[in-house]
């Protein structure tokens, strides 16, 4: 493969990697959250 191309696939495997912590993350967020309200209302 030429070079242009490893680029561009590295940038979009780094891209789905980079909005698959972000939505995991934020899933994490939400359920933190809702333990909170539970506990303290």
């Amino acid at each position: 493969m030429s070079k242009s191309t490893l680029e561009k696939v590295a940038m979009v495997s780094s891209s789905l990697v980079l909005v698959a912590a972000i939505w995991f993350w934020s899933l994490q967020v939400g359920d933190v959250l809702e333990t909170l309200k539970l506990a303290y209302g």
